[in-house]
Formats: structure tokens, sequence, C-alpha cells
């Protein structure tokens, strides 16, 4: 199970309560109301009631073409259709009192004080399926009802009345309303429904952020307050927290639809899709932020281990100090056999501790004697990854740069700002190598590597999410989420 959502798992189980309910939400112009309101239509079970207030249909029609397609069942109420109020108000309480195919009871007629639309509304609704209607937007539903009582010469009802009027008209049968406001406060409304859900949209770092926020979910346990979500394709999705208990574990990678010579598969199409192919010879540069789990960057480095072991490629490793050698084979025994492990994986030695010594083999020790300032440090695995049988399959290098900091502290200047880009490139020219170079986003051994590399992916973390995108070349602003039983990860784009 993935962890790219069509509405959060609180909400989930929140339109799984019996109704009568009323769920308010709320959120200033452009922060996707609407579409996150025709989300909830989609995932409810039972009869479906759109209230158009803003939009007409025709405009719905362009903008969500599957909302009045048959294929979704919902009934639309077109709001901001604009002949002359009073027929369209007579017209609405006539529809109220009609013979429909689902009769409704006498107590659960609407009452004359209601808006039109919403008269209209709940003369749709079932007495014995459950309903639900989305009234969006409740502003321009009331500003319409005051201005028809304007026009009429009648003294128009207070905001207030109309919606205790709303809500008292909703325990009148099994439905389940929706309102949707843009005032941040609004009011009564938020002491007398069962749920609130707030929208935000920000800016960080000039990219902008879409955030879910559930004030309030009566009979449900809020897990996770906050979503990131996205309104790509006129759909909602959002994403869940990262597990960072995981452990990553190989075996899940896109197919590589277009092979293309000289470069690797990254394993993942979402990758591949916003960051290109990486090329052989070249460096990819991963800039971390102090709150990024190392959960993550893995999970994301995942998908090129996996594309690189499983085509017979070889991957040469130095690990942070918190890792030990042995959660590579980890990593990798869900792929790779013990013998192939030993074949095509080698891991730069920085302590034994947690060491497999069935995989001892794979461990290189760092030299006590250095050559030139920009030669291999480690010639043995230079050698390694020069003698592929496998001479069409990519290698791969994983060079982290606080296990080179480690390495420094064996020798010290073993690896410098001004001598790591000249022994990084050659590792590149001497083998069929793409490296990933993972680092703090401040490390001046970083920063180093910055002129020479192909793409610069820079990732940072709030409220247990991980974003990501590019800064060289630029990408889209995304969300790292976990994959389903096909895909390694998820990159969920914030439009």
């Amino acid at each position: 199970m993935g962890s790219i959502l069509p509405l959060p798992a609180e909400l989930s189980s929140f339109l799984l309560r019996p109704p009568p309910q009323a769920l308010l939400v709320r959120g200033p112009p452009g922060t996707g109301k609407t579409t996150f309101a025709l989300a909830l239509l989609q995932s409810f079970r039972g009869k479906r009631v759109y209230v158009s207030g803003r939009l007409g249909r025709t405009e719905l029609a362009k903008d969500f073409p599957w909302l009045v397609g048959p294929a979704f069942g919902v009934t639309v109420v077109d709001a901001a259709r604009s002949p002359d109020r009073m027929e369209v108000t007579l017209r609405a309480f006539a529809d109220a009192h009609v013979a429909r195919a689902e009769p409704v009871e006498a107590d659960a007629a609407p009452a004359p004080g209601l808006p039109p639309q919403v008269v209209e509304a709940w003369s749709r609704a079932s007495p014995q399926l459950p309903t639900m209607i989305v009234l969006d937007s409740w502003d321009s539903i009331v500003e319409q009802q005051v201005d028809l009582h304007r026009a009429a010469g009648a003294t128009p009802p207070s905001r207030a009345a109309l919606e205790r009027a709303a809500l008292t008209q909703m325990h009148s049968g099994p439905v389940f309303v929706v309102l949707v406001v843009e005032d941040r406060n609004a009011g009564q409304l938020e002491y007398l429904v069962n749920g609130v859900v707030s929208l935000e949209r920000q800016s960080s770092r000039d990219r902008l952020e879409r955030w879910l926020v559930l004030d309030k979910l009566r009979g449900v346990r809020i897990a996770s307050p906050t979503y990131p979500f996205t309104l790509e394709g006129g759909r909602f999705q959002c994403a869940s927290r990262l597990d960072s208990r995981k452990e990553v574990r190989l075996g899940r990678a896109d197919p590589d639809m277009d092979p293309t010579p000289g470069t690797l598969w990254p394993g993942s199409t979402d990758y591949a899709t916003h960051f290109g192919r990486p090329h052989l010879g070249r460096v990819t540069l991963i800039e971390t932020d102090p709150e990024v789990p190392d959960y993550a960057v893995r999970l994301l480095m995942s998908s090129f281990l996996t594309s690189v072991l499983t085509n017979g490629g070889k991957t040469f490793h130095v690990l942070p100090p918190r890792f030990y050698p042995n959660e590579i084979w980890k990593m990798c025994s869900g792929i790779l056999s013990r013998e192939e492990f030993l074949r095509q994986v080698r891991v730069e030695g920085t302590g034994a501790m947690g060491l497999d010594e069935e995989i001892a083999g794979a461990i290189i020790s760092f030299p006590d004697n250095l050559p030139g300032a920009t030669e291999p440090r480690t010639p043995e695995a230079l050698r390694f990854l020069q003698e592929n049988p496998e001479s069409s399959s990519p290698n791969l290098t994983v060079l982290w740069s606080s296990g080179l900091r480690a390495l420094n502290a064996q020798t010290p200047g073993a690896y410098t700002p001004e001598n790591l880009p000249g022994i990084v490139q050659t590792y590149l020219h001497r083998a069929r190598i793409h490296t990933l170079f993972v680092g703090m986003v401040d490390d001046p051994l970083t920063a180093s590597l910055a002129p020479v590399a192909e793409t610069r992916v820079r990732m940072t973390a709030r409220s247990g999410r991980v974003f990501l995108w590019g800064g060289d070349p630029p990408s889209p602003y995304m969300v790292l989420a976990e994959g389903d039983d096909l895909s390694p990860y998820r990159l969920l784009v914030v439009v």
C-alpha cells in the first residue's frame, strides 16, 4: 500500500460514520476547495449531490469532465444559473414537492426558509440511502438568498439563521452535508458541524506548497493533523507520513521502457520524468537539510541500486558512520544471493561493528599510504569496478559526505574540498560509473562537487514529509512518498 492517498486516512474514516454528519471545508480562494469537495464526493458510498454556486454546469464540464460523466454518478444542481431568480425559487420549491422515484417522508420536506439551491438538493436526497450534499460555496448560496429577498422587497434572513436551518434540515434523513466557505473564521459553523477541514496555500523557497489541516473530526482519532496535497490533473491527492522506522529493502523498480546507451536507468519512472536519465561518467548530487531522515535518502537511491544490481552491475559504497556494512547486505538480500552480493558489491570499511563474517569479502579497507592528490583513495574499489564481466552493465558508486569525513579522521586530509572533485572524476573516467553523492547542503565537501554535478537534487523535511526538487536542472516541487507493490516510491508534484 503506497502513501499517496485520494483522501487523508482520518477523513476516509470520518466518511464511514453513520449520518447525519456535517463537514465544514474552508480556505481562501485558489486553495483547492472545489477539487477537494469533489474528492469527498468521489469517495462517498451512497447517493451524491453537488450544488455549484460559483461555476455553472458548462464550466464544471470543462474543468472536471469526469464529474458530469455517467461513470461518476453525481447529481449537479446548477446554482450559478442566472435567469429570474424568483422564478428559480418557485421552481425549486415546486421540485421539492413533486413525485419522485424515491418518495421523501412527509417530515423530511425541506423547510421553506432554506435557499432554493438547498431545497432542490434535498429534493434529490434519498430517505433510505445515505446521501452526500456538497454546498459549494455556501458563501455564494447565502449571497443569492439575500439578493432574492431584497429583490422581492422582503427582509433577508441572517447567515446564522440560514446555517441553523440547513443543519437542522440535515437531521431529517441520512444526509452528509459539506459546506464550503472562503472565510478562515467561519463563526458559529465551527461549533455546529461535526468536522472542520482547512486548506492552505503557502510559499516555501519561492515554491508552492498546499497543506490540508484537520481541525476537527468528531469521533475520529487524528493521527496526522496535516497533509501536503496536489491538484495535478484536476484531482486531489495527498501524501501520508514516511515511516522512518522501516528498513529499505531492494526489490522494486519500474521497467526501463526506453533503454538509452551511455545512461543508467534510475529504476523510477517518476525520477526519470523529472530529473532525466543519469549519464555514465557523471555525478548526481543529493543535498539534504539536517531534518531529512536517512530513510528518505536511502528510499530515493534504492531504485538506482535495484536497477544496477539486477542488470549485473557493481556498486561501491562509502557509508556514513551510523550505518554498518551489514545493512547494505540486508538491503540487497531480497534481490541478490550471498554469492552475487560478494561478486557485485563492495563497501568501504569504517568499522567492524555489526559485520556479518560471511560477507567480510565485500569489505575494502582504507589504505594507510595514500597516492597523489587526485588518485583514487581506494584503488582496490576502482579495480573492482573496472573488472566487471558484464561490460555493458553500468556501475554505481554511492558516497556519503559524512563517510568521507570519518575516513578523514582516520587519515587527515584524505578528502578535502580541493581534492574531492578530482578524485571523483578519476573514478568516473576509468570505469562505466555514475556517482550518487549525499551530503548536507552547507557541507563544504558537498559544495565542492556542485560545479561538476550533472544533477542536483535538493531535499528538505517538514511535518513528517520530505520535499525535493531539482536545483540544476530545475524541476517541479515534489513530495517523496512510499511506493506500492510495483514502484519503489512516488514523487507527488505539488501544483
